[in-house]
């Protein structure tokens, strides 16, 4: 049976299908994108930093990568949802446990849309 109406008095031809509601809906919204190029200095190799940044960076749907650099700073880049992006930068300021972040530089760039998830680089 085709979905009843939960009110009474309301016909078939005013229940509008879902879908067009959801497209409807959709398309109202708008996310702001974002990217930004990170760099955490302090003590921050060693302790997984780059682990749990990969592992929030997922959790966020957030897109770029993670590495660590040869003078003991991490490199970042994170792009997507701009409070996405916001939340994981306040992140890096702490860091996982272990870390000791003394500083965090952020450049705000375009976005490329050029990466396809998140990953450790080396």
């Amino acid at each position: 049976m085709f979905l009843q109406p939960i009110l009474s008095g309301i016909t078939r031809k005013e229940v509008k299908p879902l879908w067009i509601w959801v497209k409807c809906r959709t398309s109202e919204v708008s996310v702001l994108k974002a990217r930004a190029h990170v760099y955490i200095s302090g003590w921050v190799q060693g302790v997984f930093f780059r682990w749990n940044t990969k592992e929030l960076a997922n959790k966020l749907w957030l897109n770029g990568w993670v590495r660590n650099l040869a003078d003991g700073r991490v490199e970042a880049v994170f792009e997507g949802d701009k409070i996405g992006v916001e939340q994981i930068i306040r992140w890096c300021k702490t860091g996982p446990p272990g870390a000791s972040v003394s500083k965090v530089e952020v450049d705000w760039e375009r976005p490329r849309d050029e990466f396809k998830g998140f990953k450790i680089a080396h």
